[in-house]
């Protein structure tokens, strides 16, 4: 059977495949989602060893590894072992880590996140007796342990989610997205009230919003309502797409799941044209570094894998936004359809890499500048969200110049200003579109702005040391009095300095004050103890990824001076 380190390295490898850089990254390590990485994982056994099921066989591995022999949970020994982190191995305790979130996870629909219930889940799989926190966890350890974790998950460029709201235990309950059989229970509401099979993410919501918090349970009626944490309606979305709840009883190993599209934005500096392309997403279970599609035409293309989560745009502009499209994916056949769910309005994030390159990779945070593609008939709801402070944009343009629908337009430079309660829920109801698009994902932001951003040779993504960018603080409390700010060294050990602190009472931008190339976290806190982090990473000029000229190139000007350092390649 596999050992708790093999468990490790499969449960990251399933995350990271088909995460694209900063993206949130959550543990969501339910049984289901066990049994996947199990079926996944590159191991010479094709089944479990210890139990029925896969999941069986991590509990097994984790409780021998973890428990002790008079019954202690040994946080203190692995927590010591492990102080050195390694950007490219998972650290030690992930597999803890995610026993407690599936320990969380059968919670189940329980409304109540009270010690008792969630320690009565974790000594079940413990196989102790009792309700009571286990003897062996401290509670100091515990969180070192989910803070050296998203250490580790910002060390590898992606976006931590971890966090404690008012309990040490709310660190794994929150990184559970779904709890067992919620998933289920959602899609037999789907069937029993036959729903349509066409909705786009805006329609769903709406539809999820007109329900009682006695038809789906308490805890998800109050997530769904709210829109956080949002990538918990991207799961939902996800169950939706892939069709099984059109049967009476809903089931993930009868059904062949589909792949969803969203939008990639190409620009034509010959002439001068834009596009819309169809851009298939690569899901967590997809292990094939090509898919090969069915396009309008009925001609079949064969996309490589662009980037983690993202296979190569579809050839040919995409003629209507708003239009529904079902393509056949001809391989690999494990999955059926390659979906698009039109809508009147779109947003485009900008790659850091490539900063003329914008696509739908993730939803725009406050401070980021993106791109509004968006039907002429929501010009209104624009210019409202203008008045209200909160959305701004430098130019509007018709897009029929460019070659783009006719009636579509393109908002540039656009930034969300702020998270004010009241005028979100207003947008909600007036322009359910635009809110499902640009609503923020939390309460409070720490945004960057400036600085010269910058890659490691290890990929790691990151601002030159001597262009730091400066930070700006995102609230939905205009008052920001008393604001804390702290800047922390993160050393190569995994532990942290406290390395400058001070109040602001503005939203910035804020210069900080760096100790030089490294990583650090930035946490803001407000005067009612509502605290966020951001993780910084500062390169020093040898560490930068630099392309090396292979060949040179040397072109004799009119002037007799010579021009150089130009690369010329067969095409």
């Amino acid at each position: 059977m596999p050992s708790y380190d093999e468990w490790g390295q499969a449960i990251v490898d399933y995350f990271s495949k088909s995460l694209a850089q900063g993206e949130p990254l959550y543990l969501r390590t339910d049984a289901q989602t066990l049994e996947e990485v199990g079926r996944l994982a590159d191991w010479h056994f094709k089944r479990p060893v210890n139990g029925e099921s896969w999941c069986e066989d991590f509990v097994f591995a984790v409780r021998n590894y973890m428990l002790t022999s008079d019954k202690k949970v040994d946080e203190h020994w692995i927590y010591e072992q492990n102080k050195q982190l390694n950007p490219l191995k998972p650290p030690k305790e992930l597999p803890w880590l995610a026993f407690q979130v599936l320990a969380a996870s059968k919670m189940r629909r329980d409304d109540q996140k009270t010690m008792g219930n969630y320690y009565g889940q974790l000594r079940e799989l413990l196989q102790l007796p009792g309700q009571s926190k286990p003897k062996g966890i401290d509670y100091p350890i515990w969180e070192g342990l989910w803070r050296r974790w998203n250490r580790w998950v910002s060390a590898r460029g992606w976006e931590p989610t971890a966090r404690k709201e008012k309990q040490y235990i709310d660190y794994p309950i929150l990184q559970c997205l779904l709890r067992d059989g919620e998933g289920d229970q959602v899609q037999r509401l789907w069937y029993q009230k036959k729903i349509s099979a066409d909705l786009n993410r805006s329609q769903l919501r709406q539809w999820f919003n007109g329900k009682t918090l006695y038809q789906i349970n308490k805890r998800l009626h109050q997530q769904l309502y709210s829109g956080q944490p949002p990538e918990l309606f991207d799961l939902l979305y996800h169950l939706y797409l892939d069709g099984a709840w059109q049967s009476a009883e809903p089931t993930a190993a009868r059904i062949r799941p589909s792949v969803e599209a969203g939008l990639y934005r190409f620009e034509n500096s010959l002439n001068d044209t834009i596009s819309y392309q169809l851009y298939p997403r690569q899901r967590a279970s997809m292990r094939t570094q090509s898919l090969s599609v069915r396009d309008p035409q009925g001609q079949v293309q064969e996309l490589q894998l662009q980037r983690p989560g993202w296979f190569a745009p579809l050839e040919g502009a995409l003629q209507d936004p708003r239009q529904n499209l079902n393509l056949e994916i001809v391989a690999p056949e494990a999955y059926q359809r390659l979906i698009f769910r039109g809508a009147p309005i779109w947003a485009l994030v900008q790659d850091p890499d490539q900063p003329d390159s914008y696509a739908t990779w993730h939803r725009p945070d406050p401070g980021e500048n993106f791109i509004l593609f968006c039907h002429e008939d929501l010009q209104n709801e624009i210019k409202q969200m203008v008045r209200q402070g909160l959305l701004s944009y430098e130019e509007r343009k018709y897009g029929e110049a460019f070659g783009l629908p006719q009636h579509w337009l393109e908002y540039y430079d656009c930034q969300i200003l702020r998270n004010e309660p009241e005028a979100w829920r207003r947008l909600q109801e007036q322009a359910p579109d635009i809110w499902e698009l640009l609503y923020p994902r939390g309460n409070l932001y720490l945004s960057t702005s400036g600085g010269l951003r910058a890659r490691s040779q290890e990929g790691q993504r990151g601002w030159l040391a001597d262009y730091a960018p400066q930070v700006q603080v995102q609230s939905n409390i205009r008052d920001l009095t008393d604001t804390q700010l702290q800047v922390w060294q993160i050393h190569d050990s995994g532990e942290e300095t406290l390395y400058w602190e001070g109040q602001v009472d503005s939203a910035g931008p804020h210069t900080l004050f760096w100790n030089g190339p490294g990583q650090y976290r930035v946490n803001v806190q407000l005067a009612n103890g509502t605290e966020s982090d951001k993780q910084i990473r500062l390169l020093d000029w040898p560490e930068l990824s630099l392309p090396l000229v292979e060949n040179g190139f040397a072109y004799e000007m009119e002037n007799k001076m010579m021009m150089r350092g130009g690369l010329l390649q067969d095409a």
